[in-house]
């Protein structure tokens, strides 16, 4: 059975009418673009043709000219450039008739009905799958969920858009300010102790950047830029909404155990931003007690996240269906493993028998493994190896991995697992034995100098 949210329904509607409206406009403007373009092109042609009857009449001139005038062997040097391009142009002595195609007009009423007419039938249809899939008997608060379905048709606008613009395009704008007047709407009827109006900002707001790990504009590795820190704070309060709040839905809850992973390794790449630029923040990030604190958040969530996984049996699901999904997790789990140890260095902690050492020694032994159930990297791979490569070379062997592999080999003696090949090979450029002694000691020298004094003085 479908439910139907009383008022709502016709509330929804009405933004429905404003996509529509939105849609129709830009459909009739890219028309009215290539209207434009085609009157320029005949335009142009129209004096090409022009051109060459001038030359053509020209040519005849020269022709009778060459009857009665010009000695054999003789040379007019204006004459020959002239024929010359006359030939090149293909001319036959000849004026050359030139057909007007059929005109188009910029005021079309029977194109601006019929693409009218398909837009509305073809949103309509998007929005009729939206009600059937969010609209069920299992599914809660259907107040809410009548403005989540028409910010589902919203979103796919600005989700196909976004495969060529930037999320800020000022094309992609108007959307958004109606996706986010759905979103101001729609939630109003969502309890507060449920999270799942976090579950609808990460789909609307931050997917279109975490997808491809996209920044603000104007935001580069060496600049300080507010929207950046403002965006990053956006990723952290829909990470501990989902969190510290239960998910009602169960269709949402599953929506939160997909997408949690990809709101991580976007945060967890990017927080070196709230130090004031990515570039060389690393070292003043471990120092920062409230990014340290987060890290180890971020660290217990994705424990409980795979917890949760493995309970609900949705793992199975994931590993078959969407293995980048295992594969993004464990990848970012590793890389917070990675800063956590560096950050025990800094802060004179470090033992090898710390429970973060110890957990992280068992993610590279699952991470380089051959066994699918440990390696999820492995899985991945057979799906897209490309994008499995590109995970796995960045957790296991980027700057931080050599630190780590640092950390357990060389100081803690511990064995660590030979590079089989699995994902990438060494064609590949696979960097097989990690940052050198010497390198690692170099570039995290300031977060080692605990461990380096205490070596020299022995």
């Amino acid at each position: 059975m479908m439910h139907l949210g009383g008022f709502h329904f016709f509330s929804g509607i009405l933004f429905l009418a404003c996509c529509m409206a939105l849609t129709s406009f830009y459909v009739y403007a890219a028309y009215v673009i290539c209207v434009a373009c085609r009157k320029t092109y005949v335009e142009i042609k129209r004096r090409f043709y022009d051109f060459r009857n001038y030359l053509g009449t020209i040519g005849g001139v020269f022709s009778s000219v060459d009857e009665g005038g010009y000695q054999a062997g003789s040379v007019n040097p204006s004459r020959s450039f002239v024929v010359l391009v006359y030939a090149f142009m293909g001319g036959q002595g000849h004026p050359i008739a030139f057909e007007d195609p059929p005109p188009l007009f910029f005021l079309n009423q029977t194109f601006f009905k019929q693409s009218s007419l398909l837009i509305i039938f073809l949103i309509s249809v998007v929005y009729g799958l939206q009600r059937t899939e969010w609209m069920g008997n299992e599914n809660t608060h259907y107040k809410a969920k009548e403005y989540y379905v028409v910010g589902q048709v919203v979103f796919l606008h600005r989700k196909v858009m976004a495969l060529a613009l930037h999320p800020e395009n000022i094309l992609i704008r108007p959307y958004t300010v109606v996706q986010e007047a759905i979103y101001s709407r729609g939630v109003r009827y969502l309890p507060e102790e449920d999270g799942e109006r976090f579950v609808w900002k990460n789909q609307w707001f931050l997917y279109l950047y975490s997808r491809k790990l996209v920044r603000p504009k104007g935001v580069g590795d060496n600049t300080i830029e507010p929207q950046m820190v403002q965006l990053l704070d956006r990723y952290w309060e829909t990470m501990e909404g989902m969190e510290t709040h239960g998910i009602a839905d169960p269709e949402m809850k599953k929506r939160y155990a997909f997408g949690f992973p990809v709101l991580a390794t976007y945060y967890a790449l990017y927080q070196g931003h709230y130090t004031g630029a990515l570039m060389n923040s690393g070292k003043i990030l471990r120092k920062t007690d409230f990014l340290i604190g987060r890290n180890y958040r971020i660290l217990h969530w994705l424990d409980q996240l795979e917890g949760s996984w493995k309970q609900s049996g949705l793992l199975s699901e994931i590993v078959k269906t969407y293995p980048n999904i295992a594969a993004i997790h464990q990848g970012t789990t590793l890389d917070v493993l990675q800063d956590v140890s560096l950050t025990i260095v800094l802060k004179g902690e470090f033992s090898c028998d710390h429970s973060m050492i110890e957990r992280l020694h068992q993610e590279y032994i699952n991470a380089m493994s051959d066994d699918p159930s440990k390696n999820y990297f492995l899985l991945y791979s057979k799906k897209n190896m490309r994008q499995a490569k590109v995970l796995y070379q960045s957790s296991v062997y980027g700057a931080r991995g050599g630190a780590a592999n640092y950390l357990l080999s060389h100081i803690c003696g511990k064995k660590m697992p030979n590079e089989k090949f699995n994902i990438s090979s060494p064609k590949d450029g696979l960097l097989t034995k990690f940052y050198s002694k010497k390198r690692v000691e170099f570039v995290f020298r300031e977060e080692l100098k605990p461990l380096l004094m205490s070596s020299e003085k022995q």
